[in-house]
């Protein structure tokens, strides 16, 4: 903690989610509420309306995030429209709790792989404080953003899905939400997501973990996967590096049905692997779980696995 960066992302992310409670408290229905947003959130009530109306359309917007940094994205789907309004990827409680982990935990000398970066916020985090950084967006419309905005010396983007295989895959993606598109057929045939439409797909580059790190002779220390239910095809893809290194890796863990069916295949590799599960408590500190994560709602999201 004696970073003073750290210090004041921490800060910083303090008052995001102060703000975020404070909006808890009067969202819902009744005239009174609809008042109180007006005035404690007029941005987000203003853009809000004009997003469900259509009326910002394909617009391109720079964007404050939490810790600083300004970026341009286009205001097309809920996705992109909560980093735009939050300067955040999303108001949910894990992802408060994941941030806070990598501020306190990522080190100067850290090798970050973000794979399935989206727009690109924790590539931007990891910029701040790593050595290196190495960014993956398989989806065309959202790498343009990522590659406009994430250019660094020390950053690696790249226009690829990391799988289980080197060649030509089919992505599946969602008009309403950028953050969904996926490799899984099984997680386009989820009911629970049916309200979210995969109506488009597009054949994309695949590599595999072990293949890229071969080819750009780069060490990873830490991983964020988060592509969609494709977790454990990344994994498969990456198990020679992965069983022979210990870099920390966070993954996203769904709960219920889906997480059991999907989610838990990767945590059961990374588990053979050696690895230990890890929930991250609301001061992005971590401590190690066992058994089925997907019935861990408290703390469902992301976890951290460590050797």
């Amino acid at each position: 903690m004696s970073n003073p960066k750290t210090i004041i992302f921490l800060s910083l992310l303090k008052k995001t989610e102060e703000n975020k409670k404070r909006l808890e408290k009067i969202s819902g229905p009744g005239f009174k509420k609809k008042i109180k947003r007006l005035f404690s959130f007029p941005k987000l009530y203003f853009y809000s309306l004009l997003f469900k109306l259509g009326v910002l359309g394909r617009r391109e917007r720079d964007i404050k995030l939490v810790f600083g940094k300004f970026i341009r994205i286009p205001v097309l789907d809920w996705e992109s429209f909560r980093i735009f309004v939050f300067g955040f990827p999303s108001g949910n409680d894990e992802e408060f709790r994941l941030v806070k982990y990598l501020i306190k935990n990522l080190q100067g000398n850290d090798v970050f792989f973000d794979i399935g970066a989206n727009y690109g916020f924790y590539t931007y985090l990891a910029q701040e404080i790593c050595k290196k950084v190495c960014s993956f967006e398989p989806n065309t419309k959202v790498f343009y953003f990522l590659l406009k905005n994430g250019k660094r010396e020390n950053t690696f983007i790249e226009n690829l899905a990391i799988s289980s295989f080197t060649g030509r895959s089919k992505l599946y993606t969602s008009k309403e939400n950028s953050g969904i598109s996926t490799l899984n057929k099984d997680t386009v045939n989820m009911k629970e997501w049916e309200s979210w439409n995969y109506s488009e797909s597009h054949n994309i580059n695949t590599i595999t973990l072990d293949s890229y790190i071969k080819s750009k002779n780069i060490t990873p220390s830490v991983l964020k996967i988060d592509v969609e239910g494709g977790e454990k095809s990344v994994l498969e893809g990456g198990e020679i590096f992965l069983r022979s290194n210990s870099p920390i890796v966070i993954l996203e863990v769904w709960s219920g049905n889906m997480g059991k069916n999907i989610s838990m295949k990767a945590v059961g590799l990374l588990r053979n692997m050696g690895y230990k599960s890890h929930y991250i408590d609301e001061n992005g500190d971590i401590h190690e779980i066992e058994g089925d994560l997907s019935n861990i709602k408290e703390y469902g999201g992301n976890f951290v696995f460590k050797k």
